[in-house]
């Protein structure tokens, strides 16, 4: 184990998405649902929307990340999350 401490539950796959940029995201995702800031929750769903996390050998499972991704970005901008 290298230390990290994961935000959510996410399957580490054999090539996935970077951990630490990973829990950064969802960690600023975390504090903005937390804030009544409107320019703060918008600021995050954007960066969450427009968001390339580098592929890795031993990351985080892309498709549940791109899910969870979409979901918390929703969360902020008040509307549903877009299926797929």
């Amino acid at each position: 184990m290298n230390g990290d401490k994961s935000v959510l539950k996410v399957p580490v796959v054999l090539r996935g998405y970077d951990r630490v940029e990973t829990n950064a995201l969802l960690s600023a995702a975390a504090t903005a649902l937390a804030s009544e800031d409107a320019d703060l929750r918008r600021s995050t769903a954007r960066a969450l929307d427009t968001a390339r996390i580098r592929v890795v050998l031993r990351g985080f499972d892309r498709v549940v990340v791109d899910g969870e991704l979409r979901r918390l970005s929703a969360r902020l901008t008040g509307g549903a999350a877009p299926q797929g």
